[in-house]
């Protein structure tokens, strides 16, 4: 009852931080570290700090990383029965390049291995997952296993668009989708225009509503907008004071609305608690912040999140 099944993929992730603004083609002197990520694993990471249970469910390389990001899954405690192994492609890897205040200038990855999975490796999914089971689905999966993930597997279905490029993975299932995640460039490219007041926004998650998604939520620099039974604005002025790393902080708001709605937080804290856990996500030098509930909330606390509704359905 109400399990948790993350299907996505998972990286080796190498970042580099420049000490001082990027000079393009030379050497950047800078400071390196290597992580595992993937949003995927971000997220199940995140959920399995909140004291969850998570089946993550990808395809690892038969290669000396893909067996390191295997174990540490494992060892995090991700619940892998379901995960496999293929030696076609190399192991998923991320690379970005943060400027000198953090923010990430430039990333390139290979995820071929997770592109080039089938449906048939998920289709026993179908026997398993239940309607009241949350299904969160990696947008870096292709289109076809995407679009039959949506329309065969049962399930709370979440998902976050991840990215302008990949935002459009979502448009011919949104009628599918009960929890849809967009960041404000992602939903501009997603409606091809622009979203500069409150009151574009407001019509934007109409619009996406109407299409069929259940809940729809809009995250900004400052805050975060919900499209459920109303349409809500919560904002706070924390996410500028002492941003360390911003990767990562779209994972952790996802994760954290997800635990949350798992278990039966009121509109109000969810969004807030999702917050929270975003913007502790950028204070901290990991992609994935070792956070746990009692964390988030005293800084929820702290914060004075504030909302209020600016459309009645």
């Amino acid at each position: 009852m109400n399990k948790i099944y993350v299907i996505g993929g998972a990286n080796i992730d190498i970042f580099a931080r420049c000490y001082e603004d990027i000079i393009i083609r030379d050497s950047n002197p800078s400071s390196m570290t290597m992580s595992f990520g993937g949003v995927g694993h971000n997220i199940a990471n995140n959920l399995v700090n909140l004291k969850e249970e998570v089946y993550f469910i990808s395809c690892f390389s038969d290669d000396y990383f893909g067996k390191m990001l295997y174990d540490a899954c494992a060892k995090v405690g991700f619940d892998m029965r379901y995960s496999f192994f293929n030696n076609a492609y190399p192991s998923s890897m991320y690379l970005a390049i943060m400027d000198k205040n953090s923010d990430m200038y430039l990333a390139s990855s290979d995820m071929r291995i997770v592109e080039n999975i089938k449906y048939e490796d998920f289709s026993f999914l179908q026997d398993i997952i239940d309607e009241d089971d949350y299904l969160v689905i990696d947008t870096n999966l292709s289109q076809e296993v995407i679009n039959s993930l949506y329309r065969n597997i049962k399930g709370i279905k979440v998902t976050d668009a991840i990215s302008a490029n990949k935002v459009f993975k979502v448009k011919d299932n949104l009628q599918y989708i009960d929890i849809l995640k967009l960041n404000l460039i992602e939903a501009e490219t997603l409606l091809k225009h622009k979203l500069d007041d409150d009151a574009k926004i407001v019509a934007a998650l109409r619009t996406l509503k109407a299409k069929g998604s259940k809940e729809v939520l809009i995250t900004t620099r400052n805050g975060a907008y919900l499209a459920s039974d109303k349409i809500y604005y919560f904002e706070h002025d924390a996410y500028d004071k002492d941003v360390k790393n911003t990767t990562g902080a779209g994972d952790a708001f996802l994760a954290a609305y997800t635990y949350a709605c798992k278990n039966h937080f009121d509109v109000n804290k969810r969004v807030c608690f999702a917050l929270a856990q975003a913007v502790l996500t950028v204070r901290s030098i990991e992609t994935v912040a070792p956070l746990t509930v009692q964390d988030v909330e005293s800084f929820m606390q702290e914060c004075h999140f504030k909302g209020a509704i600016l459309y009645n359905f």
